[in-house]
């Protein structure tokens, strides 16, 4: 198929989506033609920001600028001839009405707009609610099929916007690093849970991916009278300039692109032996899908679409997002048992071979476009 991709940015610009269209865009370049659709966001940037003081700072979310992103989409889309259209994370290019009405849109998100609301996006206005409603709205009747990230995503797609079920699936997003998983034999794992336990957590937000949790949670351990020793080892936020023990160590962002950091996160996954990640916001997190190719058990807050990636008592755990560092200790203590650490470990990985993985996620992307064909026809 031939396949015309919208996005706002270039498809190789890693810093996308976090990097989710680039590694969406070449999975699907193994199978099918891929023509890239640029609609540069300039003009709504301006624009908006136009809006938003005129408005004395009330509205963030104006749609003003759609009527140019809808002259743009036409006249790039007659151009070109594809098949499908692909609109990732694209939500206001499917809603300004640049597209043919007899296009096929397939759009794909991790998250609505009201979902969004009081949970990633703050101090939104009447109006702005109202508008992202209206948008994400647009954008869902007008799509002839709907891929989320998650059950969180589709259910609200399904209950809160009234979308017919039958043009949505949840496809969870796969882990976008190559697969150099080292197995550790049951012996190894069963004498290395006698000295220490590696502790990994990834993210890029502080506050949000909960990493004072993770700092509270390991120094708990280290100070409850075990024999164990707990070691966190903290990638992607720069915090080195803080007082911390020995035992937490902060590698910085490593960027996957360079050859140098991309081996040294793969060491830390493989050496690793549970992944923490105590976010209080996550729609779709990548690393989920990572520390399961990588066979690490996760112990994380049961919110947004993390259910979709971590199951409870089978690849981790997803506790309350009440829950406190003390028990996030006592989950890291059950899973430091040689046997349950195994386990555990054997089902992220099976987690990652069934589910979580490229191969999958291709094979069941286009399961769903041909089942939905055969539909039409």
């Amino acid at each position: 198929m031939k396949i015309a991709v919208l996005s706002r940015k270039s498809i190789s610009d890693v810093s996308q989506w976090s990097g989710s269209i680039h590694f969406l865009c070449k999975a699907l370049s193994s199978e099918h033609e891929i023509i890239p659709v640029v609609v540069p966001e300039l003009h709504k940037k301006i624009i908006q920001k136009i809006v938003y003081y005129l408005s004395l700072k009330r509205i963030k979310r104006s749609n003003i600028y759609l009527f140019i992103d809808k002259l743009l989409i036409k006249n790039k889309l007659a151009k070109i001839e594809y098949d499908y259209i692909f609109a990732p994370a694209a939500s206001d290019l499917v809603a300004s009405g640049g597209i043919p009405s007899s296009d096929k849109i397939i759009y794909l998100s991790d998250a609505t707009y009201h979902l969004m609301v009081d949970y990633y996006f703050f101090n939104e206005s009447k109006y702005d609610i109202n508008n992202g409603n209206y948008l994400e709205c647009k954008c869902l009747n007008r799509s002839n099929y709907i891929i989320e990230c998650s059950e969180w995503a589709a259910k609200d797609v399904k209950e809160f916007y009234r979308v017919n079920s039958d043009k949505i699936t949840v496809l969870p997003l796969f882990s976008y690093m190559s697969d150099e998983y080292v197995p550790v034999p049951y012996e190894k794992m069963l004498d290395k849970t006698k000295h220490n336990i590696q502790l990994l957590l990834v993210g890029v937000d502080w506050y949000r991916k909960g990493i004072d949790i993770a700092i509270d949670t390991v120094n708990y351990l280290n100070n409850s009278n075990s024999n164990i020793k707990y070691v966190l080892n903290i990638v992607g936020v720069d915090c080195r300039s803080v007082n911390l023990p020995n035992y937490i160590r902060v590698w910085g962002r490593l960027n996957k692109d360079i050859p140098k950091q991309k081996q040294q996160l793969i060491e830390l996954y493989n050496t690793s032996d549970i992944f923490i990640l105590p976010t209080r916001a996550e729609c779709a997190g990548i690393v989920f899908s990572e520390s399961s190719m990588f066979g690490l058990p996760v112990v994380t807050f049961d919110t947004g679409g993390i259910a979709s990636y971590v199951r409870n008592n089978y690849n981790g755990f997803r506790l309350n997002v009440n829950a406190s560092y003390k028990e996030f200790a006592e989950k890291i203590k059950f899973l430091s048992k040689p046997n349950e650490l195994y386990k555990f470990s054997m089902n992220a990985r099976h987690m990652y071979e069934s589910i979580l993985n490229q191969t999958t996620w291709l094979n069941n992307f286009n399961s769903f476009i041909q089942k939905k064909i055969q539909v039409l026809i």
